[in-house]
């Protein structure tokens, strides 16, 4: 019997000192089944900070989302404060879909396929979904029209080997690559890959945590390829408040909007994730702009 209970303290202590995986005091109105009054309470409320310095807390942000199936992470790098809209979904991996395009480029640039912002691949004349993919794309509007057969291009001519290592370094995800050639679009080559609703899956808690990473200089990015990044990533600058994101949308019931805003030098790290029928990234991103808003107006 002490050999069991001892085992079992040992394993509790090994998932405590997991950097980045404690958790706060059960001070969260929405997990231990307090009214509605106390649920709305600002999450400036809980506890700061537990024995490793980071706080996961549970908020509630059901306005944002009325009816659909959604969740969101909002990291506030300051306080070092993870709070959660359904932590069940938040921590449900799946396809990155689009989103993928933030790694994609760090991907392309360190593999020398990219140069800059302004680095053009040109359009091989095949009819595309969209009309602002039949053309001659630079990264920095490829990245903004989510041009799929651009960054299939940049994949294919990037080093398998810096792919694995700048996915490794992120923890993104599952890091599976395995599907290379993907199975999305009809299995179309140009308009899939194993970030489309195929191998490769990660987690809205995992996408925040990847986001910091690139953007707290926790990798072997240059500084360069991540200021590159930043500035195609630029979505909104108004009010003082800027964000930078992408959106994401599959076909399993899958949408996306990642990224990360900046108020008066303060940054924080989110992500959305829908999993809900007909759901776009162009709803999520819509989603969480509006809880940008509230949160850091």
């Amino acid at each position: 019997m002490k050999f069991f209970v001892s085992y079992g303290l040992l394993l509790i202590l090994f998932f405590m000192i997991q950097p980045g995986y404690s958790v706060c005091s059960s001070s969260s109105a929405l997990s231990n089944g307090k009214n509605d009054a106390e649920n709305k309470k600002s999450y400036l409320s809980y506890p700061k900070e537990d024995d490793n310095g980071y706080c996961f807390a549970d908020v509630d942000l059901k306005k944002y989302f009325q009816e659909i199936n959604g969740c969101a992470v909002i990291y506030d790098r300051r306080e070092r404060r993870y709070s959660f809209y359904n932590r069940v979904l938040a921590e449900k991996r799946a396809s990155p879909c689009s989103t993928f395009k933030i790694p994609a480029t760090l991907i392309g640039l360190e593999s020398k396929v990219l140069r800059s912002e302004e680095t053009v691949i040109k359009w091989n004349g095949n009819k595309y979904p969209f009309a602002e993919w039949q053309s001659d794309q630079t990264l920095e509007h490829a990245f903004k029209v989510s041009c799929v057969w651009f960054f299939r291009n940049v994949i294919d001519h990037s080093d398998r080997l810096i792919i694995e290592k700048i996915l490794t370094q992120l923890s993104y995800g599952n890091c599976d690559i395995g599907n290379r050639e993907g199975s999305y679009n009809g299995a179309d080559p140009e308009l899939s890959g194993f970030w489309l609703e195929s191998s490769l899956e990660i987690s809205p808690f995992e996408q925040v945590r990847a986001l910091n990473r690139i953007f707290e200089e926790k990798t072997t990015q240059s500084k360069e390829h991540v200021e590159i990044l930043k500035n195609i990533m630029l979505t909104e600058n108004a009010g003082g408040i800027e964000i930078y994101g992408k959106t994401g949308t599959g076909h399993k019931k899958n949408a996306w909007f990642v990224g990360f805003a900046v108020k008066e030098n303060r940054k924080y790290y989110f992500a959305v994730r829908l999993e809900d029928d007909l759901v776009t990234g162009k709803k999520a991103k819509e989603i969480a702009i509006n809880i940008l808003h509230g949160w850091l107006r």
